[in-house]
């Protein structure tokens, strides 16, 4: 007589462990964890054929959520170095002795001129999503760009009929304290 293991099914005709019933194989998962159907049921079909008792889809299961909480934290981690970075970087340039200090206006103005000026539709918010918004070799470029292109008609104030740019909202936003209350650049 076929000795089976506890827990385990014992074997159909052809040899292989016998298959369980339809409802046997349920999966718990840890508070918090977010459940994709389509995918759980997925899992349990492929369980099912395979042979996979309750336990041995409860252990795979709790593998899988195991691996899914260690990406979801590295994931935040990574989110929040570069937060991080881009709030040094934008420290670094505010200490900047070219750039910085009482030059950050002119630099936030001539970085935004060049920006405006050159800069596709869309790109200071690209810029911005990303967390370059503040990175000093960009900004340092965009301010000597603005800074080389001299007086020209570029307007920095508010335009006719409050029309902003969307590069300009951004910088706006982005900058807020290097604004006048009228939107114009401060000095």
């Amino acid at each position: 007589m076929e000795q089976v293991a506890e827990g385990a099914k014992p074997a159909d005709g052809d040899g292989k462990p016998a298959k369980p019933t339809e409802g046997e194989l349920a999966i718990t998962y840890p508070e918090g964890v977010e459940v994709d159907q389509k995918r759980q049921d997925a899992f349990l079909e492929l369980a099912k054929e395979a042979g996979f008792t309750a336990e041995h889809s409860e252990g795979l299961s709790k593998l899988a959520a195991m691996q899914l909480e260690h990406e979801t934290a590295h994931a935040q981690a990574v989110h929040d170095e570069w937060a991080k970075q881009g709030d040094d970087w934008l420290e670094d340039l505010k200490k900047d002795s070219e750039f910085g200090g009482d030059k950050m206006g002119a630099t936030t103005q001539a970085a935004t001129k060049a920006m405006v000026k050159f800069g596709p539709p869309g790109l200071a918010e690209e810029l911005a999503s990303m967390g370059l918004g503040n990175h000093p070799g960009l900004v340092k470029l965009m301010a000597r760009v603005g800074r080389a292109m001299g007086e020209d008609s570029t307007a920095f104030g508010q335009p006719p009929g409050d029309a902003l740019t969307d590069e300009q909202k951004t910088l706006r936003e982005q900058y807020p304290t290097m604004f006048n209350e009228d939107g114009t650049p401060k000095k």
